[in-house]
């Protein structure tokens, strides 16, 4: 995380004021100034929205509030982009649970810059400024982060937008633990046509023993159920550098797809660079999906 440390106010190289002659102990005033250039992730998160040029809404699921940025929504293509941002921050260490669990440095933002499809960035519930609303509790971010209950508030909300906008198709991209909500929406979303995961974890309880975590034993594992419907197109980018979820943890979920394509990119790691094959990753999708897809150039 940047700092950007600001000058004081008062201080200038012509003046003849220092800090030493001041009344105030220098502590406090390094604690002003970084409160007041700090931003918090939420903050980040809406400055990098805003920069981007994309439209904030909140949408309501029965249960949760979600923060939710619009990319050319008003265009008259029928077939919507969700971005699904990945898990965030949920413990601030083995054994303390975040406050706030929003990502310090969203992947799916920048992503959806690069997007001329109608598309929406839609967050979990209880993330982006919300952890504190009713019916939030710490296992949402938790063990239950991948839960029958965010699944289904975060399938309502996009059922919504589709209603709304009067769009016809779905396709879902997701960023590590986006990727997981993004095959287990897709299970109940009737609209989907593609499935996108960018290191996405496709098999939760073999992530955790990986990592040697408690079991997220309130989420559902999408390798435990039941295939996609072969008319749902899947295509996993992987990383060989990922130590956050290597390739290895999806096989047994591809192992049983149809119509599914898996890439794999010797230089990239678990958040670098998905930026530079995004582009291309779009331009392939809108000529048609099918097999091969991981031999252009």
């Amino acid at each position: 995380m940047a700092l950007h440390l600001c000058r004081p106010t008062y201080y200038s190289p012509n003046n003849k004021v220092s800090v030493n002659n001041l009344k105030i102990p220098i502590v406090f005033i390094l604690v002003f100034c970084l409160q007041g250039c700090v931003l918090s992730p939420v903050e980040r998160t809406h400055k990098l929205a805003t920069k981007l040029g994309f439209e904030r809404q909140i949408l309501k699921s029965a249960d949760f509030r979600h923060l939710a940025y619009f990319s050319n929504i008003k265009s008259e293509k029928k077939t919507l982009h969700v971005y699904l941002e990945g898990d965030g921050l949920p413990w601030v260490s083995p054994q303390k649970i975040s406050a706030d669990p929003t990502s310090r440095s969203p992947v799916m933002l920048p992503l959806m810059a690069m997007d001329n499809q109608p598309a929406v960035y839609i967050g979990r519930p209880c993330y982006l400024g919300f952890s504190e609303d009713p019916g939030c509790n710490a296992s949402l971010w938790t063990f239950s982060r991948y839960s029958r209950k965010v699944v289904n508030g975060m399938t309502e909300v996009i059922q919504q937008v589709l209603s709304r906008y009067g769009f016809t198709s779905v396709r879902l991209f997701g960023h590590s633990g986006g990727g997981t909500l993004a095959v287990l929406i897709a299970r109940s979303l009737p609209e989907t046509r593609a499935v996108v995961t960018l290191a996405g974890n496709l098999d939760v309880d073999a992530w955790a023993e990986y990592h040697h975590y408690t079991p997220l034993l309130g989420s559902l594992n999408p390798v435990k159920g039941v295939a996609l419907n072969p008319a749902i197109y899947q295509l996993h980018l992987q990383a060989s550098n990922d130590e956050v979820v290597p390739p290895r943890l999806a096989q047994k979920w591809v192992a049983r797809q149809t119509n599914t394509d898996v890439c794999l990119y010797p230089e990239f790691d678990h958040g670098c660079c998905w930026g530079d094959i995004w582009p291309k990753v779009l331009a392939q999708i809108s000529r048609g999906l099918g097999q091969g897809f991981c031999s252009y150039d």
